[in-house]
């Protein structure tokens, strides 16, 4: 969707992704959960 002028920001390791809204977030959250975890402790 569109993203809005105060975007939803998921921050993973050194890298920052924007959602439109925290629906879409929790969705990827989700869907990377495994690979966010891994990120993370690098």
């Amino acid at each position: 969707g569109p993203i809005s002028d105060k975007p939803h920001v998921l921050k993973i390791a050194n890298f920052e992704r924007f959602f439109c809204c925290t629906s879409c977030r929790s969705l990827y959250k989700e869907k990377y959960k495994g690979r966010i975890e891994t990120l993370n402790q690098n």
